[in-house]
């Protein structure tokens, strides 16, 4: 089961990083403004990013999705790019939900 994290501040990004370190799959929810931050994000992703051989779109690697944040909210995520990149994660968004999730690739 996933640990789920609640989007805030500084103290969300560290138990974020903490669980992407211990390996863990990890759900992360935005509401307001960094929801918004979200869904705007999402828009401007480039589909060639997406992992087409799981055949599902909002799937991408953590470095092509966290990498390129710059989403005054959620920019904070982008210092983890390279963290979750290393330990194989994947990131399943999903702006309709307010939804991240962190989860080891196939």
């Amino acid at each position: 089961m996933a640990q789920e994290i609640q989007w805030q501040d500084g103290n969300s990004l560290d138990l974020l990083s903490e669980a992407l370190h211990n390996g863990n799959e990890v759900v992360v929810w935005f509401e307001g403004e960094p929801a918004q931050d979200l869904i705007a994000m999402a828009q401007h992703l480039d589909p060639l990013n997406e992992k087409p051989d799981l055949k599902r779109p909002g799937l991408y690697p953590a470095q092509a999705l966290l990498g390129a944040n710059r989403h005054e909210h959620i920019q904070p995520l982008s210092r983890l790019h390279e963290t979750a990149d290393n330990n194989g994660y994947l990131v399943d968004l999903d702006p309709d939900a307010g939804s991240m999730r962190f989860y080891k690739g196939v």
